[in-house]
């Protein structure tokens, strides 16, 4: 699997400022985007992620069209929303699809980012905006072609209970991102491939960087992917073996039933023995 990971320069203090002065994207700005939205289409990637706060609402028509027309699965940052001073930060998923050899269409989820980072309230509320965290947080588990992914906005990564519901059940984890703290993120990334046993990939702006894909390998290893800053704008892609992983899966699985089967011949103590032997490789 081909992953395109984008390395922008989001600057949080123009974020602001778009959204303070109702700032519309330019069409050069679009046209520049689109042109480098071209690499994943000679790369053959599956999946594009983009930062937090990236995409103007103006574009989802677009972005969609290229998503379905392209069939690459497009995660990132929606531009703030809001509505009589309230601000709703969000995330975009788009899912392309067949159906037969021609059709071709497109599942797009947008849904509001669950919690807001304390920073981000104390920023939005010194300009006169509100943001809330979610009473009751919804997150998507996509299912498509064999592969099962999810996605986090930011700081949603930091709620340890949320990681751990797609603990087994997920082979990707896409987190778009702006944040400055990249040392805990990482910590949190390096321990979660782990943890959850997938591959994470999240990408920053290109300001603070570790912009990444990473799977639950040895440390020489884990990093297929890692980015930070540069001037100019640019899309990374980095391939990824889904196999490998799933291989090391069954291999535990089949250890496991052979070890609690009625059939097995194993003594409890060998079982126990065996068990401590696994844990430790």
């Amino acid at each position: 699997v081909k992953i395109a990971v984008g390395n922008f320069r989001i600057d949080p203090d123009v974020v602001l400022y778009e959204l303070i002065n109702k700032v519309k994207p330019s069409s050069k700005e679009k046209m520049k985007f689109f042109k480098l939205l071209k690499t994943t289409k000679e790369h053959n990637v599956s999946f594009l992620i983009l930062p937090e706060y990236f995409l103007p609402l103006d574009w989802l028509n677009d972005i969609c069209e290229y998503s379905k027309k392209n069939q690459i699965s497009i995660i990132t940052g929606l531009k703030y929303l809001d509505s009589n001073n309230l601000v709703v930060n969000s995330i975009l998923n788009t899912q392309p699809f067949k159906d037969g050899k021609k059709y071709k269409s497109c599942l797009v989820t947008i849904r509001e980012k669950n919690d807001y980072s304390p920073l981000e309230k104390e920023k939005l509320l010194k300009h006169g905006y509100l943001c809330f965290d979610v009473p009751n947080p919804v997150y998507f588990l996509i299912n498509y072609n064999t592969l099962k992914y999810t996605s986090m906005l930011c700081y949603e990564l930091t709620d340890i209970f949320s990681r751990a519901i797609f603990r087994g059940k997920i082979d990707l984890m896409f987190i778009p991102e702006l944040n400055m703290d990249t040392s805990y993120f990482s910590c949190i990334i390096e321990s979660s491939v782990r943890d959850l046993h997938c591959i994470m990939i999240q990408t920053n702006t290109s300001l603070f960087g570790d912009s990444r894909i990473t799977g639950p390998y040895d440390k020489n290893n884990a990093d297929i992917l890692k980015i930070k800053g540069g001037d100019n704008d640019s899309v990374i892609v980095g391939t990824i073996d889904i196999n490998e992983i799933r291989k090391f899966e069954d291999a535990e699985k089949d250890y496991l039933e052979k070890c609690f089967s009625k059939s097995s011949t194993l003594s409890i103590q060998q079982k126990i023995d065996e068990m401590k032997i696994f844990e430790t490789n």
